[in-house]
C-alpha cells in the first residue's frame, strides 16, 4: 500500500504561529442600494406604492396586481395590460410604462383637486407623461367616476415647445419666472411632486427633488372624485398615456402645507440618495436623436440617464427635445419659444448636443446652405444658442443611404473646418471659446471596425434598424457610449 501525505501538512509552522488558522469571517452582504425599501414618512399618506417591495402578480413580466405600503393596491387597467416589472443596474425594482398601459387604483380613495398632493420617484421617457390622475374609467360598481379635473394631478408637458416642466392639474412650473427652470423633469432618477390647493391655501406648489416652484390654483374645482389611475389622465386617456419608469408613488388626499410638502420631498430624496440637479444635457435634432423606432428606455436620453450606469454625473438632468422629421427650421422654433429648453439655464453646466441634416438634405438643401443655417441657429444676436449661455456639442452625422451620403460627408468636412468654430464665436480668441466641441459619432468603432462612417457600414448592420438611417437599440447605445472609442460618445468628458 502506498501512502502519500500532502507536504503542506508537514511544513513547519511559522515562528510563533500555528499550523491551523481560524476560518475567515464570511463576507458581509453588500449594503442595499438607496431606495431598495419604501420611504418612511412622518406624515401618513392616503396611498403609497413602492415597486421594488410590492407583492405583485405578474404575467409575461407585466404587473397584473400589486400591493401597497399604505392604502389600496393596484391592478392592470381595464384592457388587462399592466406596466413591465423591471430592475435597474443597482437591482432596484420599478414599473415601466411604455405608452399603452396603466394601473387601476383600488377602491377607497376620494379626491378634491384643490386639496391633494402627489409625489413620484421615477424618470420620464417622454415629454408628455401623466403620472397620476384622480377619477377612474372602470368605476367601483356604479360606473366610471371620471371628472374633468383640468388635467392629471402630476404630469409633464411639452405642448407649445415648452421644456418638460412638472405640472399639477395643468399648472406648470414655467409659471414661476424665478424658479421654474429648476422644475423640469428628465430621464434620470428624480423626485417630482405637485401639491394642489386653493389660492387661499397657497395655490400649486411643484417639486423637483428639493427645489420648488409656485403656480396658481387649478382652474377647475372638482371634489368627490372617486378612485384614480396611474399612468394616464382618466378624463382624457387617449392623449396622455405615460412613458416612464416609476419607482415609488405617494398620494395625499388633503391639503399639505409648504413645510409638510418639503418634509415629504426631503424624505423621498434622502431615501433614494438623489443628488440635487445643478447641470443638464439636452439632446436636439431629428429622429436619430429622438430615438424613433426604439422602445421606451432605449432612446439616447434614456440610456444616458439610466440609473446605476454612471453615464452622466448624478447632478445632471437629461432629456431630448428632438423630433422625427425635423430640420434646422424646427429647431429654431423650439429655441425661440417662450419657456423652451433654451430659456431654462441651471447654475452649473448647460450642454446642448445636436445632430441635424438628413431631412434638410432630403429636402434639397446643400451642405453649404446647411452650414450657414446651423451657424445662424447657434450664433445670432440675443437669440443664438451660444449667446444664451449654452455649451454646444455638434454631433457629426452618422452614415446614411447612398443618395444622401455625399451631402453628409460634405457637411462633416464643413463642420470640422476651423472656419465653422470661428463663425460661431468659438474659435481661438472668440467670445465663446471653449464652449463648442464636435462629437465624432462617425468615427465610433466596435471591435476595430467603424460603425457609422460610410453607407457600407449601414448595410445589414446590427447597429441600424434596416433603413440605413436610424440606429437600432444597440446602435443608439453605441452612439451614447462611443463603444471601443468612448471619446466619440455623446457624454464624453462630462463624467
Amino acid at each position: 500500500m502506498n501512502l502519500s501525505i500532502a507536504t503542506g501538512l508537514l511544513a513547519a509552522p511559522p515562528r510563533g504561529g500555528s499550523v491551523f488558522s481560524p476560518p475567515a469571517d464570511p463576507p458581509e452582504d453588500p449594503p442595499a442600494a438607496p431606495g431598495s425599501s419604501a420611504t418612511v414618512l412622518a406624515i401618513v399618506p392616503a396611498a403609497h406604492w413602492h415597486a421594488g417591495s410590492a407583492a405583485a402578480t405578474l404575467a409575461e413580466g407585466r404587473v397584473l396586481a400589486a400591493g401597497s405600503v399604505t392604502g389600496p393596491g393596484v391592478t392592470a387597467g381595464a384592457e388587462g395590460l399592466g406596466p413591465l416589472a423591471m430592475s435597474d443596474a443597482l437591482g432596484r425594482g420599478f414599473w415601466r410604462f411604455t405608452g399603452g398601459e396603466y394601473l387601476d387604483v383600488g377602491a377607497g380613495l376620494t379626491f378634491a383637486n384643490r386639496a391633494m398632493a402627489t409625489f413620484a420617484v421615477g424618470r420620464m421617457l417622454s415629454g408628455n407623461v401623466a403620472v397620476f390622475g384622480p377619477g377612474n374609467r372602470t368605476g367601483y360598481g356604479a360606473g366610471p367616476t371620471t371628472a374633468n379635473t383640468g388635467g392629471a394631478a402630476l404630469d409633464t408637458s411639452t405642448s407649445g415647445s415648452l421644456a418638460p416642466y412638472v405640472r399639477g392639474f395643468s399648472r406648470g412650473a414655467q409659471l414661476d419666472a424665478a424658479n421654474g427652470h429648476r422644475i423640469i423633469a428628465g430621464a434620470q432618477l428624480q423626485l417630482m411632486g405637485a401639491v394642489s390647493r386653493s389660492t387661499a391655501g397657497g395655490g400649486t406648489r411643484l417639486h423637483l427633488n428639493t427645489a420648488t416652484a409656485a403656480a396658481s390654483q387649478p382652474s377647475i374645482n372638482a371634489s368627490g372624485v372617486i378612485g384614480a389611475e396611474i399612468g394616464r389622465y382618466p378624463h382624457s386617456p387617449g392623449s396622455s398615456w405615460a412613458r416612464m419608469d416609476l419607482y415609488e408613488l405617494v398620494v395625499f388626499d388633503r391639503v399639505l402645507s409648504d413645510a409638510e410638502a418639503d418634509a415629504v420631498a426631503a424624505a423621498l430624496v434622502a431615501n433614494w440618495a438623489i443628488p440635487e440637479v445643478t447641470s443638464q444635457l439636452v439632446l436636439e435634432g431629428d429622429s436619430i436623436s429622438a430615438g424613433v423606432g426604439l422602445e421606451a428606455g432605449e432612446a439616447p436620453a434614456h440610456r444616458l440617464g439610466e440609473p446605476g450606469t454612471g453615464r452622466l454625473p448624478g447632478h445632471y438632468r437629461v432629456y431630448h427635445v428632438a423630433n422625427s422629421g425635423n430640420r434646422v427650421s424646427h429647431m429654431l422654433v423650439r429655441r425661440d419659444a417662450a419657456g423652451s429648453w433654451a430659456t431654462a439655464l441651471l447654475p452649473g453646466e448647460n450642454v446642448m448636443a445636436f445632430e441635424i441634416g438628413r431631412n434638410d438634405f432630403a429636402a434639397g438643401v446643400s451642405a453649404a446652405e446647411h452650414r450657414d443655417n446651423v451657424v445662424a441657429y447657434l450664433h445670432s444676436e440675443a437669440t443664438g444658442v451660444m449667446q444664451r449661455g449654452w455649451q454646444v456639442r455638434a454631433i457629426a452625422n452618422i452614415a446614411t443611404g447612398s443618395s444622401l451620403q455625399p451631402q453628409v460627408e460634405d457637411w462633416r468636412a464643413l463642420l470640422r473646418a476651423p472656419a465653422f468654430a470661428a463663425d460661431i464665436g468659438a474659435g481661438p480668441g472668440g467670445a465663446f471659446e471653449g464652449q463648442f466641441a464636435i462629437v465624432s459619432a462617425d468615427l465610433i468603432e466596435q471591435d476595430g471596425a467603424t460603425v457609422f462612417a460610410t453607407t457600407a457600414d449601414t448595410a445589414g448592420s446590427p447597429w441600424y434598424q434596416g433603413d440605413a438611417t436610424h440606429p437600432s437599440a444597440a446602435g443608439a447605445l453605441l452612439r451614447v457610449t462611443g463603444a471601443d472609442t468612448p471619446q466619440h460618445g455623446i457624454a464624453w468628458g462630462l463624467v
